[in-house]
């Protein structure tokens, strides 16, 4: 009995398929596939109107483009220089020969070796010498010079090793 309820089955499927396939294909108006001259190729023509609404496929964050005073865009800064004072403290002090090198860690914990005269993106370095590292104001930007001692943490109570 069961070979029986299969046979049905099977004959039943096969001839919704064989119905599929003999149906004709419904008649398509040439005026109304017409692509227009000059449309791109690979572009899809619909009639798809947005109303306004923003495309979902976009990103939503923008890389921030910042402007020159010719109105060039320029690039973002990397490294030191992308680094504002705020953001640095100084976690070392290194002499090679008599050149002294500060080791600046971010608030991310990278760290970078400046050197007198290196740019942050608010300042630059002054002077380095043993107890810390002195800041001058970037130019235009006014203000006095800033000193970041290399154990600021010492001076709040923590023990020095």
């Amino acid at each position: 009995m069961k070979q029986g309820a299969c046979t049905i089955v099977c004959v039943m499927a096969f001839g919704a398929v064989v119905g599929a396939q003999g149906a004709p294909a419904p008649a398509v108006d040439p005026a109304a596939v017409s692509i227009p001259l000059g449309t791109r190729v690979g572009l899809s023509v619909s009639g798809y109107d947005d109303g306004g609404r923003r495309d979902p496929f976009t990103a939503l964050v923008t890389p921030k483009r910042v402007t020159g005073a010719d109105g060039v865009t320029l690039r973002p800064r990397s490294g030191l220089a992308g680094i504002a004072l705020n953001d640095v403290t100084v976690s070392g002090i290194v002499r090679n020969g008599s050149t002294m090198l500060a080791i600046l860690e971010t608030s991310t914990k990278q760290s970078y070796v400046a050197r007198a005269n290196d740019r942050l993106l608010d300042a630059s370095v002054a002077h380095i010498d043993a107890g810390g590292v002195t800041f001058a104001p970037a130019e235009g930007a006014g203000g006095v010079p800033v000193r970041k001692n290399l154990r600021a943490a010492a001076v709040a109570g923590e023990a020095v090793r």
